[in-house]
């Protein structure tokens, strides 16, 4: 990365944390001149990565969704990459699987692209109601892609029309993530409509798994969509404390722990 595009990120990086700044305000925070400044967000605007206002600079409503998405799916990383390949491992020929719209899921999908090309692996159906999702692996094998809503916060699509769809189908392994995963209140997210979509795939499919690091442990998010009486297994990394694996163990949820030395990106 040059010089140049490492202080236009540097500034992007700032309108995601400030909302908005001045020209002014730019220039001083990346040690420009003002000339500069100017020019950089004329380059920037012309991109479609920020809009220009009479108060200032501020993240194009697309670019900081798709921005919110990337930062999100850069987070952990070596464990979504692991608890990714140990889940798609556990894909059969035949199996119709749903896949939801987190960014553990995602690399969940990529994994399973490997698997195919690797193995040759046939005859899998992928449902999703992601927009990531449907892209990397529609040459691999069939994937219905949901209709509803668009979410570009989300990456997904939502409402009735995917909850209408998804009724129609019977899935053999549901694979859903979360943003919280708590020993009492189940595992959670921050909206009702994801929540509602989780629990009718939950309620049908044959086998349910809930891909999360370890960082979504003993924490809450806005609504519950699944216990341990729906649950067949929740996959998280080595970094879960011992107690908390303890805890979840009494409360009757099973949880796959995995090593770190085993199931490494490949």
């Amino acid at each position: 990365m040059s010089k140049i595009e490492k202080r236009e990120q540097r500034f992007l990086d700032l309108l995601r944390n400030y909302r908005r700044m001045d020209i002014s305000q730019a220039a001083q925070y990346l040690h420009i001149s003002e000339t500069t400044a100017r020019r950089m967000a004329s380059k920037l605007e012309e991109a479609k990565k920020v809009v220009r206002t009479h108060e200032g600079v501020q993240l194009s409503e697309q670019y900081s969704s798709e921005y919110s998405y990337k930062s999100r799916e850069l987070r952990n990383y070596e464990e979504k990459a692991a608890i990714a390949n140990y889940c798609a491992s556990l894909i059969q020929p035949g199996d119709r699987i749903f896949c939801d719209s987190g960014t553990t899921i995602h690399r969940f999908v990529l994994s399973i692209v490997q698997r195919i090309q690797n193995e040759n692996l046939q005859d899998v159906v992928v449902l999703s109601n992601s927009l990531a999702n449907f892209d990397p692996i529609a040459n691999f094998c069939k994937v219905i892609l949901l209709g509803g809503e668009i979410r570009l916060s989300r990456m997904d699509v939502c409402g009735s029309i995917t909850e209408d769809t998804i009724r129609k189908f019977h899935i053999t392994k549901a694979f859903v993530g979360g943003d919280a995963v708590h020993s009492r209140m189940g595992v959670m997210t921050t909206d009702e409509r994801t929540a509602w979509i989780n629990k009718i795939v939950l309620s049908d499919a044959e086998q349910t798994y809930i891909l999360a690091d370890s960082s979504k442990f003993e924490k809450t998010s806005f609504i519950s969509y699944a216990d341990q009486n729906n649950i067949t297994e929740i996959v998280t990394d080595w970094n879960l404390p011992k107690n908390i694996e303890l805890l979840f163990t009494q409360m009757g949820y099973r949880i796959r722990v995995l090593n770190k030395p085993e199931f490494q990106e490949a």
